[in-house]
């Protein structure tokens, strides 16, 4: 890591944005950023319902997938096998 890439914090031009838990509907359909407000800020300034609907997300797959698994390297094992045993039968 380079000095350069470093953010010291006491740096007076920095300045850390809070995120948002969740943005209003609008916002992420624009996919843009909302301020958490209601209404928020770019619902005002178009005129639109600000409303906030809870999104139920999908629990993370903590398995390791299958490409790097061993799986494929006894399939191509195989595989293998299968081609070069039709060469064997000439």
């Amino acid at each position: 890591m380079s000095y350069s890439s470093v953010v010291w914090v006491d740096d007076p031009f920095f300045i850390k944005r809070q995120r948002v838990q969740m943005a209003c509907s609008f916002c992420r359909q624009r996919k843009i950023r909302c301020d958490g407000r209601n209404p928020c800020a770019n619902c005002k300034k178009y005129s639109t319902a600000c409303t906030y609907i809870k999104i139920e997300r999908q629990p993370r797959n903590n398995k390791p997938s299958s490409r790097n698994g061993n799986d494929d390297e006894n399939n191509d094992i195989a595989s293998t096998q299968k081609r070069t045993s039709l060469y064997d039968r000439d």
